[in-house]
């Protein structure tokens, strides 16, 4: 029997990140990991471990980083709604530009990361189907408005308009809880994707068993959309 190890939590495994030499931030990991799990690519842990520890040795697999990426993989592959972790939230007191830039900018580079597994898997073999075309370009736009905030944070305010506001405080983390309800949302959709194609596939080599030779990529395609197999179900 399979026993998935539990996840300890964002700041256990924050912890042993840093102590194993990783520089990157618990939104990266989190959205490396959910970018790799919702590209049409079969990206795997492995994946997601040589993203973290690109500068660094990788830990080997009894190692505790290890086990709690794992417990996060198999965490997130599950989720259906962005659970209320701790790194959503800003965790700075003090509201000063240098604290809400470094939290604007840690979503920026989880949004990007996120997107860069998606496009490196060819998304857009998926965004044939309206759904996740329609969320892709909302997490898209999304993405595109924390960017220029963060320019403008930096580029624009002065102190005084960083220091007073609990009320932007609150929408910016509405705001990136969208975001990550998105990236989830998506994962979603993608996985449902992955299933019907896997179906697909296995009606296609059955009915080939039973003709006794492959599928010619001229043929009409056996699922009935009236379109050649080379442009259905055999384009990917």
């Amino acid at each position: 029997m399979i026993q998935v190890k539990k996840y300890k939590g964002d700041e256990n495994f924050q912890t042993l990140l840093e102590e194993n030499g990783c520089r990157k931030s618990i939104d990266f990991a989190k959205a490396a990991i959910l970018g790799a799990q919702t590209s049409p690519a079969a990206f795997t842990i492995d994946n997601v471990m040589l993203e973290l520890f690109d500068d660094a040795e990788i830990p080997h697999a009894d190692n505790e980083a290890w086990i709690q990426l794992e417990a996060l993989w198999y965490q997130m592959y599950a989720v259906q709604r962005f659970p209320d972790c701790p790194h959503i939230k800003p965790q700075f007191t003090e509201k000063t530009r240098d604290n809400y830039v470094q939290y604007v900018q840690n979503q920026v580079e989880a949004g990007e990361e996120y997107l860069r597994y998606l496009h490196l898997g060819n998304i857009d073999d998926f965004r044939d189907d309206p759904k996740i075309d329609k969320v892709y370009k909302i997490f898209s736009g999304n993405l595109q408005l924390l960017r220029t905030l963060c320019k403008s944070m930096n580029e624009k305010w002065d102190d005084n308009e960083f220091a007073d506001d609990t009320s932007f405080l609150e929408k910016l983390e509405k705001f990136v809880r969208v975001m990550w309800d998105t990236k989830i949302t998506l994962k979603e959709k993608s996985k449902q994707k992955k299933l019907e194609k896997n179906r697909k596939k296995s009606i296609i080599e059955k009915i080939e068993d039973e003709f006794g030779h492959k599928l010619q990529r001229n043929d009409p395609c056996p699922c009935g959309s009236g379109k050649k197999y080379k442009n259905c179900c055999g384009s990917n």
